[in-house]
Formats: structure tokens, sequence, C-alpha cells
């Protein structure tokens, strides 16, 4: 993929505080999950592109998965839980 870049992990963070408007990051260890494939993931294994003006793009790390921070949610959130999505 362009852009791809292998970041020093104070990088890594700052990028996926600058490419998730939705989510707080902490740590590189904080944990989403993609509702498109189902993966747990944390901000170590978020594939981290960066445009020639800079911008930030992030991306699902499972192969064939579009998921963005906008298909990500945070795995203590209620309804992502299992028993919420049956009731």
């Amino acid at each position: 993929m362009p852009g791809r870049q292998q970041l020093p992990l104070d990088e890594r963070l700052a990028a996926l505080r600058k490419g998730d408007s939705h989510h707080t990051w902490r740590s590189l260890d904080d944990r989403r999950l993609c509702i498109l494939c189902d993966r747990d993931l944390t901000g170590r294994q978020i594939e981290v592109s960066i445009t020639g003006r800079g911008q930030v793009r992030l991306h699902c790390p499972t192969d064939g998965c579009p998921g963005t921070p906008d298909e990500w949610v945070t795995p203590a959130n209620a309804l992502v839980s299992r028993k919420a999505w049956r009731d």
C-alpha cells in the first residue's frame, strides 16, 4: 500500500490520535473491535498510511477488510456485547 510506513511507537500513537476522531487513544495497547470483520485489534496492529500532504489514514489489518475508524467500536461498549445484539 503506498504511503504505508513503519512508524516509531510515539509517532504511531500520534498518528492514531490524529487519524481517528471517533476515539481517544491513550496507548498503543488500547483495543477496538472492527464491526465489519469482527476482529479485536490494538493500536499496534492498525495499518497506518500517511499521504503526501501529511493526512493520516487508518485501516483494519485484516486482509480484505475495508474497516476504518468509522467501523471500530470500543469493546467495553455495552452496544457491542453479544447479549445486547441478541436483545
